[in-house]
This record gives C-alpha cells, structure tokens and sequence, in this order.
C-alpha cells in the first residue's frame, strides 16, 4: 500500500500545516468542545472584563458606533403588504397598510410599551442593542399588561439583563440545559430560566416559555450565532479583550510619564576647587571639627521665568533630560489600531473616525462598513423589531382594532401579512451629497432602482409621507403665488 493512501495520516508531513509539532504550533493547544461547553463556563467572565471596558475605556465608542449606525434614532416601521397574495385590490391595501402604521407608531412612540414605562420602542431598541454588543445577549420579555389607562396596546417589552438568565441553583451545564436555557431535541430553546431575586439569603428563578400553548412569542434573544448548537452570545470586542487591556496600561504608563516629564527639573551639583565632583558618601572636614554649618544651597535657588541666577562658587547644575513624549507612541498605537480592524471588520477609518485620505478611499471604507452594518442590522430587526410588531398585531387583529380576514385562522395568510414588516433605520451618509444624489437619479433613470428605496438609502425616509408632505407644500406654494399676484 502507497504511504500516502486513503485514511493513512502521515505524522510528519501533515496537509495543514497549523496542525504541525513545530515550536510555534506546540503552543496551539485548543480543545474541541461543542459551543455551548465553551462559551457557558467562561461567559461571566467575558461579561464582567467587556462591562469593565465599556466603562473605564476610550474603546466605549467602538459600541457605541455600531449601535448608532445599526439602530441610529431606531428602525421605523413600514408596511409594504402584497396585496396580489392576500387578493386585495391596491386601494384597500394602501388603506390597510395605513392603518397598521399608524396603530403601530401610536403605542410605539409611547413608554406603555416598555414595562417599566421609562422608554419608548425606539429607545428600548436602542437599549437591547447596547446589551447585545457589550453583554453579548440581548434578551427581552414579551407580556401583556391590560391595567395602562389610555394604551392603544396592552403589550409591553421586558428588558432582561443577560446576567440573570442562567441555570437555577446555579447548576452545571448540560446539553438540554446551558446558560439558563432549556432546550428541546433539537436544540430549539423551550424555556429562559431569569433569575429575579438573589441575596445572600434566597435565590429565586422564574421559567419564561419562548412559545405560549397558542405559539405566541414570549421571549426575543439578539445575539450573533457562529456555530451551530450556540445558544448565548459572546460581547462584540471579545476577540480583542487582551488587546484592548495592554493598549489601556500602555497608554496610561505614557501619559504618566509625558506628564513626570513636562516638569522642568534640575540637578544641582557640588564640585571641588580643581572642578572635580564630590563623590557621593564624602565626609566634609570642617563640619566634623564643627567649624561651620553646612548650607542648604539648593534650597536657596528660586526659579523663575527670565531669571538669571549667579551660582554659588563650588556649584553647578544640569537639566534633566527626557525622551517623553514617546515619538514613537503614535506609530505603534496606530499599527494596534488596524489589528483591531481587522479582527472586528470595522475599516480604520471608521474606527478611529479619520477620512483623511482620498474621496475614494473613503467612500470604500464607509461601503465595507455598510455592508457590516445591514448584516448587524438585518439580524436585529428579525430577532427584536419583527417579533415585537407580530405579537403587537395580534392583538390588534383578535381585539378588532384591525380587521383582517383569515389572519387568526390560516397560516399562510398569517404569514403574509407579517412579512410585510419593513424596518428602514439611519442611512449610510453621504460624503458628496451631489454625487449620491446624481447616481440616485441615474439608477432610477435606468430603471434599475425606484424612488422609495432611494429615499430609504439617502434619507432613511418614508415615500409615502413624503408624497403627502410634497403636495400640501404645493398646495401652499400655489395658495401664497394666488395670493402675491391678487
């Protein structure tokens, strides 16, 4: 048989060379576990280092720059049915299409649908993003709280801090039950166990079921899945959590030292007749005899701006030098930076909010991270925003509020109607206005795009609105010319 046949592995000629036995590769011991094993018993930890950064470190804003683009002011609510499916003609569906927004945008711009009534739904968006990147986890409770006087809904969102929902009594991991989360024979989660009381007396957990017995949803989980069976999230800047820890000490030793070094300081020196230096442990002749008293020169020379001091005969001084600050500190931080780029797929520019390069190169760097941010975005919108608006017309429907044959009944009707949820958030930006909007004019033009999704992608706006905005602006205009010309 050839060496080299079919399921024979020659040990020292590996096919990957990262799974060779030299030095470097020795240092690679990885253990292959399933993600759930890996990522529950080292989570806390995760949790308390990435709060620690997110408070005390200028790296904060790395966060807080993906929530601003993701979520901006929040993702607003557009309903686009398809109205050839469901059998409706298009006048009835810009009328149904009406009234949900409106009911939606009436209790989502409200605190009665957060259930502490602290925050409206764009906020509360903006709340569960900041959990997702700096916790890992954002997970929300969805409930029904009929007591609100004057809510159009009686659907409110439970905000759930990632660290309490964890195995009861603190038990072990198991693949049916890791990080506070039963799951089926699938994997599929069944239940959240959230821990709401914990003293140093009595620990108390509360199961949430995902699906009620009618399968409505109970309970949104954002988080970023990269392998399957992974039922908790990692924080966004875990990849470069050791990074961002040297990056601080460094930079703080430099800035203590530029700031020892920014004092001007002298060394004053005694030196013999002949100009030859004491050295240091001499013993003076004519104080030992106790002829005279030694005197503190040094204590007698006062600085000051401009002055001209005549030292003493036997006296001289020499300034302290100082290589701070570190001409090179600019340099290596600068090459960390990019390293931390990389490894969270934020382009430099972006990351250290720096376009000074050309119009091309910034443009592309803003592109890459667009990209990033629709992938982000997408994931947010389908695991918080669309299960919020389902549950939220739900009720709508089975309280008549809204009037929708077949919705509670049939399936696929259900299903058309939900996926008519369109969440526009903030827009990219634009660096020359005129040329983003003359390509905007040039696809349409080329009927390659049309004027709504130009409108969500320069403006983040809404056609509609602004075709009503557009004709009674017209309207004035005609009204005040008549009125000038009478």
């Amino acid at each position: 048989m050839p060496p080299y046949a079919w399921g024979i592995h020659h040990p020292l000629h590996p096919n990957y060379e990262g799974v060779g036995k030299d030095v470097l590769a020795r240092f690679m011991h990885v253990l292959d576990l399933p993600a759930d094993e890996i990522i529950a018993r080292e989570l806390p930890e995760l949790r308390k280092r990435s709060y620690d950064l997110v408070r005390n470190s200028i790296f904060s804003g790395i966060n807080g720059t993906m929530v601003t683009n993701i979520v901006g002011a929040g993702l607003r609510f557009q309903c686009e049915l398809p109205f050839k499916a469901l059998g409706l003609k298009e006048e009835d569906a810009s009328a149904l299409e009406e009234q949900i927004e409106q009911l939606f945008y009436l209790h989502a711009e409200t605190e009665n649908i957060d259930a502490s009534r602290t925050k409206n739904f764009y906020e509360l968006q903006k709340v569960n993003c900041h959990m997702w990147f700096d916790a890992g986890d954002g997970i929300a409770q969805l409930c029904n709280l009929p007591d609100r006087p004057m809510a159009v809904s009686s659907l409110a969102v439970n905000m759930i801090d990632a660290a309490r929902v964890c195995n009861p009594n603190y038990r072990l991991d198991t693949p049916e039950f890791s990080g506070g989360i039963e799951k089926g024979s699938y994997g599929e989660p069944i239940r959240y166990h959230v821990l709401t009381n914990d003293n140093y007396y009595t620990s108390t957990w509360v199961p949430v079921d995902v699906f009620s017995n009618t399968g409505v949803r109970n309970i949104t989980h954002v988080y970023s899945e990269t392998r399957a069976g992974q039922s908790r999230g990692v924080p966004h800047i875990t990849p470069v959590l050791k990074t961002f820890s040297h990056i601080n000490k460094y930079s703080e030793a430099e800035l203590k030292a530029a700031t020892i070094a920014s004092f001007f300081a002298i060394m004053i020196k005694q030196v013999s007749m002949d100009g030859s230096q004491f050295t240091p442990g001499g013993v003076d002749v004519g104080q030992t005899l106790g002829i005279h008293k030694p005197k503190d020169v040094a204590a007698d020379i006062k600085m000051a701006p401009g002055q001209m001091v005549n030292m003493p005969q036997g006296y001289s001084f020499e300034t302290i030098k100082s290589d701070r600050p570190n001409s090179g500190y600019g340099t290596f931080i600068e090459s960390k930076l990019r390293e931390i780029a990389i490894a969270l797929e934020i382009p430099y520019e972006i990351l250290v909010k720096t376009f000074g390069q050309s119009y091309s190169a910034s443009r592309g760097a803003m592109l890459e991270f667009w990209k990033l941010v629709k992938v982000y975005r997408n994931t947010f919108a389908f695991r918080f925003c669309q299960h919020v608006f389902e549950r939220f017309l739900l009720e709508m429907v089975a309280t008549n509020r809204i009037r929708i044959p077949g919705y509670l009944n049939d399936a696929y009707t259900r299903r058309l109607i939900n996926s008519s949820a369109v969440w526009v958030g903030p827009p990219k930006g634009m660096i020359d206005e005129q040329k983003e909007a003359q390509a905007a004019k040039i696809r349409m033009e080329a009927r390659l795009s049309t004027l709504k999704e130009e409108i969500i992608n320069l403006t983040g706006g809404d056609l509609n609105s602004k075709y009503t905005q557009m004709k009674a602006e017209r309207r004035m205009i005609r009204e005040l010319d008549a009125t000038e010309a009478a």
